[in-house]
This record gives structure tokens, sequence and C-alpha cells, in this order.
């Protein structure tokens, strides 16, 4: 796997976000990532880390958070409970493997 396809690999919450981001324009790209967290109010760095490779222990405190990142991206209520749901699953699957 080279350096490009190993960026495109990510978690369920990192496919979701990075849809939801497509249909508003904006290339899911680590830079535009790190840059829409940042915007939201998150650390970008953590949020990129959490869509590549799943939601960390630290990572957990961001959940307050997605209320920004669903302002930010202008997110309706369906597309809400969708990211919502996409990061539940995240999480608990990794509380399920620590």
């Amino acid at each position: 796997m080279n350096q490009q396809e190993t960026q495109r690999v990510r978690t369920v919450f990192g496919e979701v976000l990075a849809e939801l981001m497509e249909e508003r324009g904006l290339e899911p790209t680590p830079a535009q990532i790190i840059a829409l967290g940042e915007r939201s109010g998150l650390d970008g760095q953590e949020l990129l880390r959490d869509v590549q490779r799943g939601i960390t222990r630290g990572g957990r405190r961001a959940r307050q958070k997605l209320t920004g990142l669903a302002d930010e991206l202008g997110l309706t209520e369906p597309e809400k409970v969708r990211i919502a749901l996409a990061y539940t699953f995240e999480d608990r699957l990794n509380l399920s493997n620590d």
C-alpha cells in the first residue's frame, strides 16, 4: 500500500465525514480535515487521527464538540444523526478492542 492509499484508509466515522464533505464540495484530504476540525473548535490533528485510525481514548472527548463540526458543515438533522451514529459505532468498536 503506497502513501496515497494509506491516507485513503478511513474508519467508519471517517468514511461518513468524507462523504458529507464531498457532498459540500470539500475534498476530504488530510489538510482539509485538519482545517475543518480547527474551524469547528476541535484539535485538527486529533480529528485526522480519528478519521484515519479510529477514535482514541483522548479523541473520545471530541464527542462533545461534534456540534461544532455539524455547524461548520451545515449538516441537516438526518446528517447529524448519521455522523453521530458513525462516531458512536467507531467509539464502541474501539472500546471493545481496548
